[in-house]
């Protein structure tokens, strides 16, 4: 079993780790922005356009309601490769 991780020919220094975490950090805030600002822009009373770019509010929402719910995927894939780099250390 000890044999299968010494295969593995690189790993993420233990130095990026900050790196990825600020990654995800900037992920993360850009999403709650965005989500923030789509939902002032739907939900504002001045807001008298089209039907075609009131859709398109309403898509960019759920665009980045999809995305939010792939950033708890994004951040266990990010925890497993700290892992799997950090075996292979041992």
């Amino acid at each position: 079993m000890s044999n299968l991780f010494k295969s593995i020919k690189t790993a993420i220094p233990v130095g990026d780790l900050g790196n990825m975490a600020t990654l995800l950090a900037v992920i993360a805030i850009t999403i709650g922005i965005g989500a923030l600002i789509l939902t002032n822009v739907a939900n504002s009373d001045t807001f008298t356009a089209s039907a075609d770019s009131n859709a398109s509010v309403v898509s960019a929402l759920e665009a980045i309601g999809t995305f939010g719910d792939w950033l708890v995927i994004i951040a266990i894939v990010i925890v497993a490769v700290v892992v799997l780099s950090l075996i292979k250390y041992l």
